[in-house]
């Protein structure tokens, strides 16, 4: 049997709120957060929570008592989705927080530099901390197959840009897909375990599986 302290960081930038035709990426980020958390008090284990966007929001303890999982709930149900995304200097700082061996799952849609992302990872895994990346995406950016003019605004920023989806989907697609295959690659240099959370599907199936594999590996040695 094997304790162990887990630890949920949660992207809640303004990006965390888009949506297409399907949920929101923060709802999908809360059903992960409040099912990895239920899940780790399942086992007597422990679970902390992070909130984050340019900055750490709030600190949720660690602790092996159910309260801790409505505490991330509400939490997540109060965040405010508007200001912009420093992932990488975020996790560099809670690096210094939260120290040495923990399972830190980190759920957001990474926004910004892949290189700058991982550098605050590798200060996680710097302090012998197991990393695991839930990678939120939507649909639309998975294949940008929007037929008609889009008007499209910068959600961190003020930009408002009128273009035809069918001018920039080739490009797109290329360019997202190397995107995720950089995040993949990344991912697998480090020995870091990486999940693609599609905001289009039921997620349901695959985060079970993920869990039961978790819960019977435990945490890292």
């Amino acid at each position: 049997e094997t304790n162990f302290v887990a630890h949920v960081v949660i992207d809640v930038s303004e990006t965390m709120k888009f949506e297409y035709e399907n949920r929101r990426k923060i709802d999908t980020a809360a059903f992960i957060a409040v099912a990895m958390a239920s899940a780790v008090v399942a086992q007597t284990d422990m679970v902390a929570a992070t909130l984050f966007d340019q900055r750490i929001l709030e600190m949720i303890p660690a602790s092996s008592s159910h309260e801790v999982v409505g505490k991330i709930s509400l939490a997540l149900e109060n965040a405010a989705l508007k200001d912009k995304t420093s992932i990488g200097q975020v996790l560099g700082l809670l690096s210094e927080r939260i120290g040495r061996r923990k399972v830190v799952f980190i759920i957001s849609d990474f926004f910004g530099d892949v290189d700058a992302t991982f550098d605050g990872i590798k200060r996680l895994l710097f302090n012998k901390n197991e990393i695991i990346l839930f990678h939120l995406v939507d649909p639309l950016e998975l294949d940008f197959s929007y037929p008609g003019r889009v008007e499209l605004v910068e959600l961190e920023g003020s930009r408002r840009m009128l273009i035809e989806g069918r001018n920039i989907r080739e490009s797109y697609n290329k360019l997202f897909g190397e995107y995720l295959a950089r995040m993949k690659d990344m991912s697998h240099r480090f020995g870091i375990d990486y999940l693609l959370c599609n905001t289009g599907e039921n997620f349901g199936i695959a985060l079970a599986k993920y869990l039961n594999t978790r819960m019977v590996t435990g945490g890292p040695g």
